[in-house]
């Protein structure tokens, strides 16, 4: 199942007036972990159920997927020490 492979969301807080086009692109962001795992960046446009609010999150995951993406600025790939899995940290 899909969902064994999300490894981690974390929630890029933006407002609701941002530009769509900039989370698209043709090219996957590929991290290969110390493991030696490798894992794709992926991009989803959710709406908070609370404030009806809709938010962009990024996450990854062993697959690449038609939602696959490049790092946004101000962000740096981070990998957790004892699991492998890597996240997005502000930069």
């Amino acid at each position: 199942m899909k969902i064994w492979n999300i490894c981690l969301f974390l929630i890029s807080f933006k407002s609701t007036k941002h530009d769509t086009n900039q989370n698209q692109c043709n090219m996957a962001y590929e991290h290969k972990n110390s493991k030696g795992q490798t894992y794709y960046l992926h991009t989803q446009e959710v709406r908070l159920k609370s404030s009806n609010k809709q938010q962009t999150i990024y996450f990854f995951a062993k697959d690449k997927r038609s939602n696959s993406c490049n790092i946004p600025a101000g962000k740096t790939v981070v990998e957790n020490e004892r699991t492998g899995l890597p996240f997005l940290k502000k930069a």
